[in-house]
């Protein structure tokens, strides 16, 4: 990738985690001055929540432009740009998806529960399997290789968890279905989901989504920064707010530092150029793909 594309691409992140930082400061003082924790809404005359609105929009706005300005980018079929850093993270997201679903088990189990929703105990078999699925991309995905197709099968497990998270939170009686926090935070599930996603196409040797990849960078940096770190300093001060603090701050938390991690290292996939030509005997458009010239180390003397 050439250093124009590479300045591009972190413009564009940058400035997705910095509405992501912005919306969470606007959604953490929207909380403490123009929320009704026990009707679960801001007041009809707030205005922290629509800059948290604008900020999580801002992100997809930017990833859109990401989308257009790489339409034409394919990612070469081999394993995203690894290290330290994103082992940690990998690792960091598999202890706090078992550890939000072991709190959630024990908060049932306490309470005698004698009929769990069948949506739960999905969440918690799927969680095992996420953790599972994070564990394997971090130790067995060796960078500059071939994702294994065992562990691409895995990966998809990711981000169905967080489908039925978004589920859980849905149909959470103790929250007005309408509440806009919990909207953020399915919002925050939602965008993981689809970076996750994006990955497990990319293991698959699915380059030409390269494109849809930086897009759903910039949507988890936005709606998932909001969230996340809002829901953490919110939770250290001591505020009570469902379904954003508590033990369920350390998922999101986690998967969007994994995000985070991604968006330093997205201007280090190696990506190839998709160039339209005409078909000779049907007129068909197809796709060749041309390597970029500086995607592979030269070794000449």
């Amino acid at each position: 990738m050439n250093n124009n594309s590479k300045i591009k691409i972190y413009c564009l992140t940058l400035a997705s985690v910095l509405m992501g930082l912005f919306g969470a400061v606007c959604l953490y003082l929207g909380i403490f001055s123009e929320y009704d924790g026990a009707m679960g809404h801001f007041s009809a005359d707030s205005v922290f929540a629509p800059c948290v609105y604008l900020c999580i929009a801002a992100g997809a706005v930017l990833g859109a432009v990401g989308w257009v300005i790489f339409r034409k980018s394919a990612s070469l079929d081999v394993s995203l740009p690894g290290g330290a850093l994103v082992k940690v993270s990998l690792c960091l997201a598999a202890a706090s998806v078992l550890f939000v679903s072991a709190i959630d088990a024990r908060a049932y189990f306490n309470a005698f529960a004698v009929q769990i929703p069948a949506i739960e105990i999905i969440g918690w078999v799927l969680s095992i399997l996420a953790a599972v699925s994070f564990i394997s991309q971090a130790f067995f995905c060796p960078e500059g290789e071939k994702t294994p197709a065992w562990v691409s099968l895995l990966s998809f497990f990711g981000p169905i968890y967080f489908a039925v998270r978004v589920l859980i939170l849905y149909f959470d009686q103790t929250v007005a279905v309408n509440s806009p926090v919990k909207f953020i935070c399915q919002l925050a599930y939602i965008a993981f989901m689809l970076v996750l996603t994006a990955e497990c196409g990319m293991s698959l040797g699915r380059g030409q989504i390269y494109p849809r990849y930086i897009f759903t960078l910039c949507l988890a940096a936005a709606a998932g920064g909001a969230c996340a770190v809002c829901a953490v300093v919110a939770t250290l001060s001591g505020a009570d707010v469902a379904p954003l603090t508590g033990s369920g701050c350390i998922d999101k938390i986690a998967v969007f530092i994994y995000c985070c991690v991604r968006i330093a290292l997205c201007a280090s996939v190696e990506v190839s150029e998709k160039k339209e030509k005409e078909s000779g005997e049907d007129g068909e458009e197809s796709l060749d793909v041309i390597p970029d010239e500086n995607a592979f180390s030269e070794d000449e003397e």
